[in-house]
């Protein structure tokens, strides 16, 4: 079974990829995870906040980073029995059963954010819009892709701006659960 789960930073997407690999008992395949391998790979430390900053800025102005991160998570994926967790991964990641597009009010997701890398709310809503910005015009220019706006490929698309995180993960674990349990039916 291959289960990609997309969406915006301070989505939710991580844990709940996280939760359902574990419940389904599957690999968990980051695109965060291959982009901070690739910066230490590359002789940036993805530890090191300024380190990594530079990298991130450095990956922003070649697109064929994009293309090699995507390359990669798309092998792995080949491999079966995996989550796939990123911002546009259903477009590229062949012959999953079930894709999520996972959307977050914007004042929410900063939030999130700012909790969890202890940010002021401002910087934290500051560096979302710019992040979505700057992913909306490399997903355009690489693949044609309208980031946040093209949901062709996914099955599901669930808005968790008012839903806890167990409620988040219950609910794509129930959605998943009948998926593959109904797929025959498909």
């Amino acid at each position: 079974m291959i289960v990609v789960i997309d969406g915006p930073s301070g989505s939710g997407k991580t844990t709940i990829g996280k939760h359902i690999a574990e419940k389904f008992n599957l690999r968990f395949i980051s695109a965060g995870d291959i982009f901070r391998t690739m910066a230490d790979e590359s002789g940036y430390d993805s530890n090191e906040p300024k380190q990594f900053q530079r990298w991130h800025k450095l990956t922003e102005a070649d697109l064929s980073f994009d293309e090699r991160l995507d390359g990669r998570m798309a092998a792995e994926a080949k491999k079966g029995n995996c989550i796939t967790q990123g911002r546009i991964s259903a477009f590229f990641v062949d012959n999953y059963d079930i894709a999520f597009f996972i959307k977050v009010d914007s004042r929410i997701a900063a939030s999130r954010v700012g909790g969890r890398d202890k940010q002021q709310f401002k910087e934290a809503l500051r560096t979302n819009k710019e992040r979505d910005e700057s992913n909306k015009k490399r997903y355009k220019k690489l693949y044609g892709i309208d980031y946040l706006e093209d949901m062709r490929p996914y099955n599901f698309i669930i808005d968790t701006s008012y839903l806890t995180i167990k409620q988040e993960c219950e609910l794509v674990e129930r959605i998943v659960k009948y998926w593959t349990e109904n797929k025959k039916d498909r």
